[in-house]
């Protein structure tokens, strides 16, 4: 069974992305309908990203998993994990807006401030809960973007919003995984996994203007 330690960790990730969903519901100006079709999308995408995980962390152990399903459930994620379920959800985004023409552009502009807020909870509630200091800097860093992103709601397009600082969040991850080898939810990363979505952003953006012209 999941040790004490694994479901306190899921608790605070539950509670930390449903602190972001409400900050978003909060700050949002679109209509109420609209707000609700946003976080519906969020979820079934947070729901799916949980579910690839978990395929993941199967195929990672799935020696393992052969000789004894159940103990899967034992074992924690790992970074592999974590690459195999963002290569499987970027994926199943892509297949939703080419094969059922969806506009992704709602989805990223509720994602950023739903990331931003959970992140900024759970490296909160990690200091103050599980008295693990040592991802401090990113705590700062999540706050103080979080902050600024808050305070510049609707002053931008949400699109160029949206842009600016999913960008600087990937280039801020990366700097401090290189400089202070910091955590993203309790998940050490390698440096290529954000250089590696920074150049997909700019791809996906350099293909949709492109399109416009």
């Amino acid at each position: 069974m999941p040790s004490t330690a694994i479901l306190v960790n899921l608790g605070i990730i539950i509670i930390s992305f449903l602190g972001g969903v409400i900050t978003f519901y909060f700050i949002s100006n679109d209509n109420k309908e609209q707000r609700k079709k946003q976080i519906e999308d969020i979820v079934s995408l947070i729901i799916n990203f949980i579910i690839y995980i978990w395929i993941g962390k199967i195929i990672v152990n799935f020696s393992k998993f052969i000789k004894d399903p159940l103990s899967i459930l034992a074992y924690p994620s790992n970074s592999y994990a974590i690459y195999m379920a963002t290569i499987f959800i970027v994926i199943n985004l892509l297949y939703r807006k080419y094969r059922h023409n969806e506009s992704l552009g709602l989805i990223v502009e509720a994602f950023i401030p739903i990331f931003l807020s959970a992140s900024f909870i759970y490296e909160f509630l990690q200091v103050v809960i599980q008295n693990q200091p040592y991802n401090k800097t990113y705590l700062i860093f999540v706050t103080l973007l979080t902050i600024v992103y808050i305070a510049l709601y609707g002053k931008l397009t949400l699109k160029m919003q949206s842009y600016l600082f999913g960008m600087t969040l990937l280039i801020g991850q990366l700097l401090l995984t290189l400089i202070k080898g910091i955590t993203v939810f309790g998940y050490r990363l390698l440096p290529i996994y954000y250089i590696s979505l920074i150049v997909v952003i700019i791809l996906l953006v350099t293909l949709s203007n492109k399109r416009k012209v």
